[in-house]
């Protein structure tokens, strides 16, 4: 899953909290799809996981949340600073 983040002020670091049935990732792209930044794998096997992926300040850029095995995640909390 991808998502696209506007922001009027640079942002510097994300924060996550949530589940996923294996191995979590996340990576934060310029808009040409390149890493800029990437966290993880992460958690897995149905756990509580939590992380946070810092990254050069930003405003505007995209989120991509991966499970390396299936489609299946689930995010309670999500802060970007």
């Amino acid at each position: 899953v991808v998502y696209e983040v506007r922001s009027t002020r640079p942002l510097k670091q994300i924060f996550w909290r949530g589940a996923a049935m294996q191995k979590m990732s996340i990576d934060i792209l310029d808009l040409k799809g390149e890493v800029l930044s990437s966290g993880g794998p992460y958690g897995g096997g149905n756990t509580w996981a939590e992380f946070t992926v810092n990254f050069d300040p930003n405003k505007h850029f995209l989120l991509r949340f991966r499970n390396h095995v299936s489609n299946w995640y689930l995010i309670s909390e999500l802060e970007l600073k």
